[in-house]
């Protein structure tokens, strides 16, 4: 080796950089592979070995030529004494680890790869010392220079394969079958899964072949017409992403597929990506949960109108030996014995209790049925408070019982809210604070407001029995109370509070309660404040009816009723009787029809200025009937008779004069009938 000349050397170079040709289709291991053997040969090296660095305490031979290294692991600390990027000429100085020779002379070159990831470094042996000449340094520096860069290729693209292994094993593991097929018809790809779902190997598969399979197992599908149709949607919206379309087959077993259609574009590649992902559990789960759903809103309706039906058929009777009762217990000519006034007023007391649980289970139905709406209208905040004080001053009375009501001064006179409901609301708490409260005990009923943030606060206290802190939740479900006892000892079914918290939502509010046993219990309302602009109290509306007891009217007071011709249009002869009387005793002409035919000829007779009106027994189109009796007579007033069951959109949409909901006393007929004349 020390007297080959210059063109030697350049010849060696020339014939290394040739061998680099039969790396472009190589693997990574072959990348670096073939220079590292061409370099051992042109070099005349004994042995040549590549070691990589793969830890502080390990370091591995990976290559070794001619034949395998004696080791396969040695020192580490070699990389401690191999610093920069030039090549470190070893003359003399065998390298005793991977001296296969065991000799105590020879010459070593140490080639350091220390940008690589892992730190490596090349080593070539020679077993007798030689001398390194200028020309054999410089075919060692050029081929150092381009081994380098081969390094670096190899390196990359050993992390491709890596992550090509890692990505393959993914989507030959997911559950999903996969298919890309290339645009440009040279490449197509499918995973394990799409193989056995179109019957072909795995891995790349001929695109011809593929859009073949493709196109057998589309045409397989119960809904192929559909496939075709969105497939031809799909290809006029050009390149989109496409989900949610289902495959659906029947044969040999039912199977359904969600299909992903993703478009995948880059600088050398444009495909489309499908997926097909079996939903077939999930897709008939769904079914019969919707069928479920369907058999449900069927029963859901079916009990919510039997109820609407049965309610109206209980009530309109009920409420008849109401009034009944309550007149009876007037004994107003005094022709009754004490025990018989006794016996009415039970009977009445039973039939508002009866009439009030009607009214829940009606109301939880509605509200079940998500037929519950409210009506918002502009309210008197005064008319509220005061017909909560009215409500419940004679039963705090009668219990002895201390009531008080706190308004803050900063609520505002008049609010849009739907007057029925928030009554209602305020009854369910109020009732069951003076169940609940002993004699001698407090409630406390008061209104405040958060202005800053348009918020009305509710609160109903009480030193009652107060609740367990584990039942508070419980309060709140229909037919539960706090305890077993409590219906026994207190009555009620349980109803009035799940009731109130559904109102409560209704009104986009939230309710809670703050209660310990036996120190009594609050209950927060806050829900939005909705102001309204002030107008004359007596262009409010009416409050809706309420339960109150009959009391006989003052014929004094309903002058305006004098001589005025009112027909009672009305199934219920009980109600006939009711109104008739009341009407007749403020000397009013007043006239029955039972049928639409009578109430058309009652109309052309006797000319009449008011009309009750039962929207139940008359089932016709309320507004069309107004409009038919108002070609008559222009100035009708219609007052109609409602049960619960007809919703206040329905009401509103008949324009009618006035609405009175069942049941209806004497006295508040004959306000609303006063209320209508005067504004006449």
């Amino acid at each position: 080796m020390n007297k080959i000349n210059q063109t030697f050397w350049l010849r060696q170079i020339v014939e290394y950089m040739r061998c680099l040709d039969q790396v472009e289709n190589a693997d990574a291991k072959d990348i670096l592979d073939t220079p590292l053997r061409k370099l051992q040969e042109l070099s005349s090296a004994n042995n040549i070995f590549f070691i990589e660095l793969k830890d502080a305490v390990t370091a591995i031979v990976t290559y070794a030529f001619p034949g395998p290294a004696s080791l396969t692991m040695i020192d580490p600390s070699l990389f401690e004494n191999i610093s920069g990027t030039m090549p470190i000429y070893l003359n003399g100085v065998p390298f005793s680890e991977l001296n296969t020779r065991n000799s105590e002379m020879g010459s070593t070159i140490v080639l350091p790869l220390m940008n690589s990831n892992p730190r490596s470094c090349v080593v070539l042996i020679w077993h007798e010392p030689i001398k390194f000449s200028p020309e054999f340094k410089e075919f060692i520096e050029i081929s150092y220079s381009v081994l380098r860069r081969v390094a670096r290729i190899s390196a990359a693209f050993y992390s491709i394969e890596q992550l090509e292994v890692y990505f393959n094993a993914i989507l030959q593991t997911v559950p999903q079958s996969i298919i890309f097929i290339d645009d440009s018809g040279s490449r197509s790809w499918v995973n394990e899964n799409a193989s056995r779902l179109l019957d072909l190997p795995s891995g790349i598969i001929e695109p011809g072949l593929l859009h073949s399979k493709m196109q057998s197992f589309r045409s397989l599908a119960s809904n192929r017409e559909e496939i075709f149709e969105r497939g031809m949607e799909i290809f006029q919206l050009g390149r989109k992403v496409t989900g949610d379309w289902k495959w659906i087959y029947s044969d040999p077993e039912p199977r359904v597929l969600n299909v992903y259609c993703t478009p995948v574009e880059s600088k050398s590649i444009q495909g489309v990506l499908w997926m097909f992902d079996d939903i077939t559990d999930k897709h008939f789960a769904d079914q019969e949960i919707h069928d479920l759903n369907i058999k449900l809103k069927l029963a859901s309706d079916y009990k919510s109108q039997f109820l609407a039906n049965m309610s109206h058929e209980l009530r309109t009777p009920l409420n008849s030996i109401i009034v009944l009762a309550d007149l009876l217990s007037e004994n107003n000519e005094c022709n009754y014995t004490s025990k018989q006034v006794g016996y009415a007023k039970i009977i009445s007391n039973a039939g508002k209790d009866l009439l009030y649980l009607i009214n829940d289970i009606l109301d939880l139905a509605k509200i079940e049925a998500g037929k519950m709406d409210l009506n918002f209208e502009a309210e008197s905040t005064k008319e509220i408070v005061q017909s909560v004080q009215g409500l419940f001053t004679e039963v705090a009375h009668s219990k002895n019982i201390n009531f008080s009501i706190k308004v803050s001064p900063l609520l505002p006179n008049f609010i849009m809210t739907d007057r029925l409901r928030l009554a209602q609301i305020f009854k369910n708490l109020l009732s069951n604070a003076f169940k609940f409260t002993p004699e001698g005990g407090s409630v406390e009923f008061s209104l405040d407001c958060k202005p800053e943030k348009n918020i009305l606060v509710v609160r109903v206290s009480d030193n009652g029995i107060g609740i367990d802190s584990n039942k508070k939740n419980e309060i709140f479900e229909a037919f539960k109370q706090a305890d077993g006892t409590t219906s026994r000892n207190f009555g009620g079914t349980g109803l009035g509070l799940s009731i109130t918290k559904e109102l409560v939502w209704r009104f986009d509010g939230n309710i809670l309660v703050e209660s310990a046993l036996g120190l009594g219990s609050t209950f927060i309302i806050e829900m939005p404040l909705k102001r309204a602009e002030e107008v004359m109290a007596d262009q409010v509306p009416l409050p809706a009816s309420s339960v109150h007891p009959i009391s006989e009217p003052d014929p004094t007071k309903y002058q305006e009723l004098n001589q005025r011709r009112i027909l009672v249009a009305t199934g219920d002869i009980r109600e006939v009787f009711l109104f008739n009387t009341a009407l007749t005793n403020c000397g009013a002409f007043a006239k029955h029809a039972s049928s639409v035919e009578e109430l058309k000829q009652e109309l052309l007779i006797e000319n009449p200025e008011i009309i009750i009106l039962d929207l139940n027994v008359f089932s016709v189109d309320a507004g069309a009937l107004k409009a038919q009796l108002r070609n008559e007579r222009q100035a009708l007033k219609i007052i109609a008779l409602s049960a619960t069951a007809l919703q206040p959109e329905e009401l509103v949409s008949a324009e009618l004069d006035a609405v009175l909901h069942r049941p209806v006393d004497a006295l508040h007929l004959l306000n609303t009938i006063k209320h209508l004349l005067k504004s006449t």
